[in-house]
């Protein structure tokens, strides 16, 4: 029996041509799904278990599983490292105040007042160039 698609309304977007929402529950459609299930089961299970069990090993495989001694091994441990410092408290005085509610610009610039300007004092003479340096003749090479 042919599948009929249900009857929509035009403004619906149609994106299956039909929609089934259900599985036929005849017998021959489940008949055919266990068939397949079993078929597929039987197929499977053989060919994994050979592949496990039985499958010839790869020759490099084999050579490096008789070269591996256990009782030659090295055994590692991890290196014993310092505890690290833990960092001391750089603050001397306990905080005496209130903490801010806000922290603004102002707030975080410091409380004392400002130095006076002191110009600066007068300026040393400058000490006079150094002479010019007398430079060492180089030795004179004899031709033979």
């Amino acid at each position: 029996m042919p599948v009929q698609p249900p009857e929509v309304r035009d403004d619906e977007l149609h994106l299956l041509l039909l929609e089934q929402h259900h599985f036929d529950s005849g017998t021959e459609t489940w008949l055919r799904a266990g068939v397949a299930s079993l078929f597929a089961h039987l197929l499977i299970i053989p060919a994994l278990v050979w592949l496990v069990f039985m499958a010839p090993q790869p020759a490099r495989l084999a050579a490096n599983r008789s070269m591996i001694d256990v009782r030659r091994a090295i055994h590692l441990t991890a290196p014993v490292l310092p505890k690290p410092k833990i960092a001391e408290p750089t603050q001397t005085a306990p905080n005496r105040g209130k903490p801010a509610p806000e922290v603004t610009a102002e707030n975080l610039q410091a409380k004392t007042p400002p130095k006076p300007f002191q110009p600066p004092s007068t300026p040393r003479p400058a000490s006079p160039p150094p002479g010019p340096v007398a430079v060492p003749e180089p030795p004179k090479i004899e031709a033979p």
